[in-house]
């Protein structure tokens, strides 16, 4: 090794060393004797320590396999330390996160949570700050993936409200409580997701939960999704409705075209299992109760059932009655119903042939009031 090298590293190694002393000097000149990063601040009046959180959300996902919700947010947590020694010439101090491993933090945890990350290019995203008054403020940008178990008995007009709740672990209330900071729960307002709308997100009031060995202070806040519906219904209510309504057009064919009439009612209720099965199985999520698509599945089925049914009571009151191909009726319109047991079968089936024209569409009208009606007002 070169002498000019040697001098080098030597400089090199002394910089270090008086940076690193320089450092710890700073940090001790922050810390009293009496400071333990153990025991938790006093507050005000010797009270307990108030711990203020504010939360800003960059981003917001909903993961329907996993049941989870999946959020990029700044969590900022604020306290007063007055065992902290403020220099006199500052009204702030950048501190760096290194210190935290000698400086006392809330352990606040997010209850059901399955994982937290915190993302980093050349150092964490994190920062602390000291401000003059002795308060402490860390800030930190966290991946977070929270447990929300989803209601579908409305889908695919549900809306799902998700409580997040974030408690402390180690201290009751007698030594630190919780509470919302000035800023709250704030959000991007481009934030966009696939198959949800982000309606709010609110703050609830603070409460504290009871275990075995103390009370402990907790917050929640609630996370409002609206899925969008405008795919369901171009994709499954507009097209099986207008499926329904061809199967009616099968009660205007005549009885005695057998092969055209059945193929007509046939088809309509194959294409509609087909619809179903394309569009529908592959995105409903799984679950074993009954939602709101299941049952105008089942609705749209049955209707086009029944039009099947119909013509094959209307062909069995044709030949019982007549074994010619029928034609219109006039006696059958001018008939009383007291005296339909005087109808021979093939002036029934002309009748009920005029019934369920009028009666499918009004039936239908019915259930769409009472479908509608029921799922749109209810919560």
């Amino acid at each position: 090794m070169e002498k000019s090298d040697l001098v080098r590293l030597t400089a090199w190694l002394i910089s270090v060393i008086v940076l690193v002393a320089g450092e710890d000097e700073d940090v001790e000149d922050l810390f009293g004797l009496d400071y333990s990063q153990i025991r938790a601040p006093k507050g005000i009046g010797g009270g307990p320590v108030l711990v203020q959180i504010g939360i800003h959300f960059l981003n917001v996902k909903v993961d329907e396999d996993s049941q989870t919700l999946q959020f990029d947010c700044y969590l900022r947590t604020v306290w007063q330390d007055q065992r902290i020694i403020v220099p006199h010439n500052a009204s702030e101090v950048q501190l760096d996160t290194a210190i935290v491993s000698r400086l006392w933090v809330p352990n606040t945890f997010f209850v059901h949570v399955q994982s937290v990350t915190r993302p980093m290019l050349l150092s964490d995203a994190s920062g602390i700050i000291l401000y003059q008054n002795k308060t402490v403020s860390h800030s930190s940008l966290y991946l977070t993936k929270y447990t929300c178990n989803l209601d579908y008995h409305k889908y695919p007009m549900d809306t799902q409200r998700c409580v997040v709740r974030i408690q402390s672990y180690g201290y009751t209330n007698i030594s630190m409580i919780l509470g919302w900071h000035f800023t709250g729960i704030s959000w991007d307002k481009d934030i966009r997701m696939r198959s949800f709308e982000l309606v709010d997100m609110r703050t609830l009031e603070p409460s504290f939960i009871t275990f075995f060995d103390g009370s402990y202070s907790e917050l929640s806040f609630e996370v409002l999704l609206a899925r969008k519906v405008r795919n369901s219904v171009l994709s499954v209510y507009v097209p099986s409705t207008m499926l329904i309504i061809v199967s009616w057009l099968s009660l205007w064919v005549p009885p005695k075209l057998v092969p055209g009439r059945m193929v007509l009612a046939i088809t309509t209720l194959l294409t509609l299992t087909g619809l179903f099965n394309a569009n529908v199985s592959q995105s409903m999520p799984e679950v074993s109760y009954v939602k709101a698509l299941d049952v105008w599945i089942l609705a749209c089925i049955v209707f086009v059932f029944g039009t099947i049914v119909e013509y094959i009571v209307v062909l069995r009151l044709f030949y019982d009655g007549d074994q010619t191909a029928p034609s219109p009726d006039k006696r059958a319109q001018e008939v009383s119903w007291t005296e339909c047991r005087k109808w021979n079968g093939v002036e029934k089936a002309v009748v009920l042939e005029k019934v369920s024209r009028a009666l499918s569409p009004v039936m239908f009208l019915i259930f769409n009031v009472v479908y509608w009606g029921y799922y749109l007002t209810t919560d």
